[in-house]
């Protein structure tokens, strides 16, 4: 019984860069959070009704390539395992960015992955 017991961390993938962790649990792993809703909304309310417009699409790539940067941090944190989690009435509740996992790579439950596969 002389096992070191380890702290859990409840932390934002901002503050975790450069740390390590046997296990990741990242939760709200939906489309309200990844990528940010709100960060969208402002970009949205910033175009008006310039949203066809070049800029508004560099501006919102730049957004999703920022999202996709800061979940590549939280689920890299991982030496074991990774769990990501969502809540929603039904699959397409998951976050869009799963689509950029190779189906092969990971365990689905909840929804099916071939909707999603790679």
């Amino acid at each position: 019984m002389n096992k070191q017991k380890k702290p859990i961390l409840f932390t934002d993938a901002f503050s975790v860069k450069g740390l390590e962790f046997d296990y990741v649990f990242l939760i709200h792993f939906d489309r309200d959070h990844y990528p940010n809703k709100k960060r969208i909304e402002e970009l949205d309310k910033r175009a008006g009704d310039n949203k066809n417009s070049d800029g508004y699409k560099a501006d919102f790539e730049a957004i999703l390539n920022d999202e996709k940067k800061v979940l590549y941090v939280a689920i890299t944190r991982a030496k074991k395992e990774v769990q990501l989690m969502y809540t929603g009435r039904n699959f397409k509740s998951i976050c869009p960015f799963v689509r950029n996992f190779h189906k092969e790579d990971y365990d689905a439950f909840g929804f099916d992955s071939s909707i999603y596969s790679k």
